[in-house]
């Protein structure tokens, strides 16, 4: 019996292992919130000049992955290397603004530098001045953005979160039209709720000369009743339930013989047939105690007329 038993607890092992495995409540680990995304120019200006409703534009793109992105100056499509470099001619078609967007074809999020064509940030010559973006980099404001992007749960609010390093470089920062600088709090941080029926959050931040930068970043939706995988980094055990196991026991048996034979630890069987008193009638019971310990079982030998013992 031992050699049987050692043979059979592994397997219980592994079936209690997978029973626990099966029964565990398991939550997706979805990566939590990025570090952030900064909120600046993903463009650095190289020699930038107007005249005569015509703008001279070079520069680099700053972003991750530069050539990724599409790039149009005031509407109009320029042409970006694998380096991020770019340089061309764009007509102005009567703006008094020189407006770089950059777009992200695989995200869909959109970043818009607008620079407004003023005397403060054209000089002679038409020549925009490379530091005319410096001030909004100086800022150092961040959104932290989801890596699974902004997703609003069963139709709840999207919370925007996020942060200025330095506030006094800024005229106005605001997320979907909500003032983010009013809400800041002492550490330079914000959160602002978003509806969630939103088809974008958009952070749009103004320097004191009136160049601007604004970020779109594209929403999605999901029920309440379906979890993610997209992102996730693992699997959390969030608890596990058991299912107690009941050991069948061996029922005791009123059998003195049983009785005897297991205070004296004898694993050998034998069965025995005790005298008992005759009972009125003419019949004597005998008791053979069973090989598993079980009630015995009970049975009526007939005696020969006349008395006697049991055969």
């Amino acid at each position: 019996m031992s050699l049987q038993m050692n043979a059979i607890r592994p397997t219980r092992r592994r079936l209690v292992a997978l029973g626990a495995t099966a029964s565990a409540t398991a939550a997706l680990v979805v990566a939590g919130r990025a570090p952030g995304d900064i909120v600046s120019p993903v463009i650095s200006l190289g020699p930038t000049t107007v005249a005569n409703g015509v703008a001279a534009v070079s520069g680099t793109i700053t972003s991750p992955d530069p050539s990724s992105v599409q790039l149009s100056v005031n509407g109009q499509p320029l042409g970006v290397t694998g380096t991020g470099q770019f340089a061309g001619v764009a007509n102005l078609n009567g703006q008094s603004v020189l407006t770089f967007a950059i777009q992200n074809p695989a995200t869909g999020e959109t970043s818009t530098t607008t620079i407004p064509l003023t005397t403060n940030l054209v000089g002679p010559g038409g020549v925009i001045s490379p530091d005319a973006l410096s001030a909004l980099q100086q800022a150092a404001a961040t959104i932290t953005k989801p890596l699974g992007g902004f997703v609003s749960v069963g139709g709840e609010p999207i919370s925007v979160t996020g942060g200025v390093g330095n506030r006094e470089q800024l005229a106005s920062l605001s997320v979907n039209g909500v003032n983010a600088l009013s809400l800041l709090h002492p550490n330079g941080t914000f959160s602002i709720p978003v509806p969630g029926t939103s088809k974008e959050v958009t952070v749009l931040m103004t320097d004191k000369q009136g160049v601007s930068v604004g970020n779109r970043y594209p929403t999605a939706s999901a029920q309440l009743r379906y979890v993610s995988a997209l992102n996730a980094v693992g699997v959390r055990i969030s608890s596990i339930r058991y299912r107690a196991v009941t050991r069948t026991a061996r029922r005791p048996s009123s059998c003195a013989c049983a009785r005897r034979r297991s205070a004296s630890g004898s694993s050998s069987w034998r069965p025995q047939r005790h005298r008992r008193r005759r009972p009125p009638g003419g019949r004597q019971s005998a008791c053979h105690a069973s090989r598993t310990g079980r009630e015995p079982r009970r049975t009526e030998v007939p005696l020969p007329r006349g008395g006697g013992t049991s055969v």
